[in-house]
């Protein structure tokens, strides 16, 4: 009974926590698309994305692609797992989105660590063309899962 409990309470904490995160997701998502401005579409290279992720929505406002993000680490088993299916469907939708991943521990992400507020790894960010986060989940998502969300995303219907 007492490990029953335990269980109850240990998701009904997960649970909570990850409704937190989603808040924070999206009224950081908010705040930047109110102070953002409007800009001309420029055409920029994906590995302006990775290298400045401060700039990460406005470059995808700049480019009009939506953008998925994959907060993780190489040492963390669920990271890696979360990895393998992004390689698989990768490239069904590069053309379509632009792929991010952000590792925790590098120094130079933090920034934009904390500005999405990431507390869990993986993280899984997704942002529309219009620079607004869509959605966000902190786990492995299954493959299938995976596909039909980007699939949404990529049309705009996320």
């Amino acid at each position: 009974m007492r490990k029953r409990k335990t269980k109850v309470m240990e998701k009904k904490s997960s649970n909570s926590s990850i409704i937190l995160l989603l808040l924070v997701v999206v009224v950081i998502g908010v705040l930047i698309y109110k102070n953002a401005n409007s800009q001309q579409k420029t055409e920029l290279l994906q590995t302006e994305f990775s290298s400045k992720g401060s700039q990460l929505l406005e470059n995808a406002k700049k480019v009009g692609k939506p953008v998925f993000l994959l907060f993780h680490s190489s040492t963390c088993i669920p990271c890696q797992q979360m990895e393998e299916i992004v390689n698989k469907v990768k490239p069904d939708f590069e053309k379509q989105i632009v792929f991010v991943d952000i590792n925790v521990y590098d120094r130079s992400e933090q920034e934009l660590i904390n500005k999405f507020g990431v507390q869990a790894i993986p993280t899984s960010v997704f942002i529309g063309s219009d620079g607004i986060i869509r959605d966000g989940q902190v786990g492995v998502i299954e493959e299938k899962v995976l596909r039909k969300i980007l699939k949404k995303l990529a049309k705009g219907e996320l």
